[in-house]
């Protein structure tokens, strides 16, 4: 079996009702049966990435070009208590990821289609 395959098996023993610890001593307990406890360093790494994704898919985050524009990008957006991110680039509006999806109200993307639809690119 693979890492990954092992942190599934994780993931559905914490979320069936074990503890972490529990989880974990079991785990262990099953690769040292199977004389794969070399494995446990990688199904490390692989729960984290999972975990990692899970949580990148489900945060919600409010980029604004400017602090002084957070009030009002938190208004237009509706996004309460969204994580907040300076980004530079932007150089006005808001951009929010929530739940996989982006709505961009930034000024760089309403530029960028201004010059996408002058130069027919």
């Amino acid at each position: 079996m693979k890492p990954e395959h092992y942190a599934h098996a994780l993931v559905r023993l914490i979320t069936g009702g074990e503890t972490p610890h529990t989880a974990v001593q079991k785990t262990h307990e099953l690769l040292v049966r199977q004389k794969r406890e070399h494995m446990f360093p990688q199904i490390a790494r692989a729960f984290a990435r999972m975990t990692q994704r899970e949580y990148m898919k489900n945060r919600e985050v409010l980029i604004v070009a400017h602090l002084k524009d957070e009030a009002h990008a938190r208004r237009e957006s509706g996004a309460k208590d969204a994580e907040l991110l300076l980004d530079d680039s932007l150089i006005g509006g808001w951009r929010l990821e929530a739940k996989g999806m982006l709505q961009d109200a930034s000024w760089k993307h309403h530029l960028l289609n201004i010059y996408k639809k002058t130069t027919h690119t």
